[in-house]
C-alpha cells in the first residue's frame, strides 16, 4: 500500500474529505487478471475494511474507491475515504484510517499464520493491548488486541478472507498476493501456494461455538496427497469424519518420500470445533482441523499406538 493524506474542503469550508490509498498486488507474469477474480476480491477485501470499521465504532463514513491502474500493471490502488463534517474533525479521520488499515493487515498477516497451525494457548497483555498465541509446536505469535479479538468474535471478516482467497487459488496465472503501506508492521506477501490453506473457513467464536483440541488416533479412509483445503477422510472411534490437515510438517514428509495408505494410523491433535444446538441444549461437532500429527503407523506394521479417547466429544 501507498499511503497518502489529502484534504478536501467546499467552499463553504464546511466539509473535509481524508482518504488514504491502498496497494493490493497480484504477483505473476500478469497483463490482465480474471474477471471474476478481480471483483471478488475487491468486494471481500471491501467487506473486511467495513466491518473493522464498524467493530471500532469510529463514526466515521468509508468509501472505498478504486484508482485507474497504470497500463499493464495490477498493483490495484483503493482509495479509503472519509468525509467529516467539520475541518476540526480531520485529524480524528486520519487516525480512523491509519488505525484501519493497521488491523486490516494484522488480520491478513494472522491468518496467513495461522493457516498451518491450530491455537494451543493464548496470552493476553492488556497493559500492551497485545495477544500471544502459542500453537500445538509451541511457536509463538504477537498480534494486537484488536485484531485477535476480531479474528475470534467477527464471522463476516472471516469469511471475507476466506473468500478472497479462494477465489484466487482458481486462477493459476497469480503467484502471489500482496498488500503495502507504511502504516503496516510489516508488508503482506503471500505466495500461491499457500492460498487454499488460508481460504479454509474459520469459525468464529461466539457464546455458541467452542474450540477444543484433544489427542487422539485417526485411521486413514481417503487420502489427499496435495497441500490444500481438501479434507482427509478418516475413521475416529468408529464414526467417519473429514478434517483438514494444517501440519506442514507432515506434507514435507510426503514431499520427501513417506508412504501412507488407507488403513494406516495417525496419532494427532485433533482440533474440534463445536456448536450449541438449541433443540437438544448441547453442543454438537460442526467441523475437525488435525493441527498436528504426532505418529505414523503402517497398516502392516506389527507396532501399536496408544489410545487416547474412548468417546467421541
Amino acid at each position: 500500500m501507498v499511503v497518502c493524506y489529502n484534504e478536501d474542503m467546499n467552499k463553504d469550508g464546511q466539509h473535509s474529505k481524508t482518504d488514504e490509498s491502498i496497494k493490493i498486488k497480484f504477483d505473476g507474469q500478469l497483463h490482465q487478471v480474471d474477471a471474476q477474480v478481480f471483483i471478488n476480491t475487491l468486494v471481500n477485501f471491501s467487506e473486511i475494511v467495513k466491518e473493522v470499521n464498524r467493530e471500532k465504532g469510529s463514526g466515521q463514513n468509508i468509501e472505498i474507491k478504486i484508482v485507474a491502474t497504470e497500463q499493464g500493471s495490477f498493483d490495484t490502488h483503493l482509495v479509503l475515504q472519509t468525509v467529516s463534517s467539520i475541518q476540526e474533525q480531520l485529524p480524528v479521520a486520519v487516525d480512523v484510517l491509519a488505525g484501519i488499515v493497521t488491523i486490516v493487515g494484522g488480520l491478513f498477516g494472522f491468518r496467513k499464520w495461522l493457516a498451518s497451525r491450530s491455537i494451543k494457548e493464548i496470552s493476553e497483555d492488556k497493559s500492551k493491548d497485545t495477544v500471544s498465541i502459542t500453537d500445538t509446536k509451541g511457536d509463538v505469535i504477537v498480534v494486537k488486541g484488536d485484531v485477535y479479538n476480531l479474528y475470534a468474535t467477527n464471522q463476516p471478516i472471516n469469511d471475507a478472507i476466506s473468500n478472497s482467497f479462494a477465489s484466487l487459488s482458481d486462477d493459476p496465472a497469480i503467484t502471489g498476493f500482496g498488500l503495502y503501506s507504511d502504516k503496516l508492521e510489516q508488508d503482506f506477501y503471500i505466495s500461491s501456494k499457500d492460498f487454499d490453506a488460508v481460504s479454509t473457513k474459520v469459525i468464529a467464536k461466539t457464546e455458541n461455538t467452542q474450540k477444543q483440541i484433544k489427542s487422539t488416533n485417526l485411521i486413514i479412509n481417503k487420502l489427499i496427497f496435495e497441500d490444500s483445503n481438501r479434507k482427509w477422510e478418516f475413521v475416529w472411534m468408529g464414526i467417519k469424519i473429514a478434517a483438514n490437515i494444517a501440519d506442514r510438517d507432515f506434507f514435507k514428509r510426503i514431499d520427501e518420500g513417506e508412504k501412507f495408505a488407507k488403513g494406516d494410523q495417525l496419532q494427532v491433535d485433533l482440533e474440534i470445533t463445536q456448536v450449541f444446538d438449541d433443540s437438544v441444549r448441547t453442543f454438537i461437532n460442526k467441523s475437525y482441523t488435525v493441527a498436528r500429527v504426532i505418529k505414523h503407523v503402517p497398516r502392516e506394521s506389527p507396532q501399536q499406538i496408544d489410545i487416547f479417547d474412548q468417546d467421541p466429544v
